[in-house]
């Protein structure tokens, strides 16, 4: 595909700068999440047995169902939107010996690591708080939906008074 067909611009027509500025805002959310998701893409070439104690390949479904992941979440939901510019960025990400692959996203107090398994199921454990007081949340089969709600109360604790 072209870069003219990309814009949706005829080979005859010019792209103005408003048109340009407009394209630039609404990608530039994926522009910031393309070293995260860069990285993520790079676990798909490591070969089985890629930490020497036999771990598996790491699968297409995890590949594409973490970056699926980081992309719905990445930008503030609706309800604070107009309040903060803070987008939901994972902090790291990680091969997983089974062949899938873990995310974390980490707030100011709280964190949650995000299995997503070599089929593509949803796994997370959460962290709420931090020392003596802190609470963990854990279960190995979660929805999508579940999983974006709780990384947005990680980002963004005051969309949720309740948590845990």
């Amino acid at each position: 595909m072209s870069d003219q067909e990309s814009l949706n611009v005829q080979p005859d027509e010019t792209v103005s700068t408003l048109d340009v500025r407009v394209i630039v805002e609404r990608e530039s959310t994926h522009l910031l999440l393309l070293p995260i998701t860069a990285r993520i893409g790079e676990f798909a070439g490591l070969p089985g047995n890629w930490d020497a104690d036999d771990a598996d390949p790491i699968t297409s479904p995890a590949v594409a169902g973490a970056i699926n992941l980081i992309m719905l979440v990445a930008s503030p939901p609706e309800a604070i939107r107009d309040v903060t510019p803070r987008l939901a960025i994972p902090t790291t990400s990680s091969p997983l010996p089974d062949g899938g692959i873990q995310v974390e996203w980490s707030g100011n107090a709280d964190r949650i690591d995000v299995q997503i398994g070599p089929d593509g199921s949803l796994g997370y454990l959460v962290k709420w708080g931090g020392g003596s007081e802190a609470r963990y949340e854990e279960t190995d089969e979660a929805t999508v939906e579940r999983i974006i709600e709780l990384i947005h109360q990680v980002i963004w604790p005051r969309l949720s008074a309740r948590r845990g």
